[in-house]
């Protein structure tokens, strides 16, 4: 009798991810307080949010083919990376009137 191994999901690496969601936060806390927006420049959020998404997908397929393990820290870290711009862009915004 043959005992069957079950291949467990991909998962990424907390760590590494953690690491990476703490990296962006901090130099995007810096680049807004850098560019200090006024409503008037919400279009370089729609740009900005498109680069930072695209340059972290870009580093995932990269890392898909040399570092396998760490595609997908970058793949998650596209979206996260995405979302919490938005979410410092917007509230730099709303309180800073």
């Amino acid at each position: 009798m043959q005992l069957i191994e079950k291949k467990s999901p991909i998962k990424p690496p907390l760590k590494k991810l953690s690491i990476a969601v703490g990296v962006d936060i901090l130099l995007f806390a810096v680049f807004i307080i850098w560019l200090n927006p006024t409503p008037d420049d919400s279009i370089i959020e729609i740009l900005l949010l498109w680069g930072v998404f695209v340059t972290n997908v870009c580093l995932a397929v990269a890392a898909r083919y040399s570092i396998k393990k760490l595609y997908l820290v970058f793949l998650i870290n596209s979206f996260l990376a995405s979302l919490i711009f938005h979410l410092m862009f917007s509230a730099w915004l709303r309180f800073m009137k």
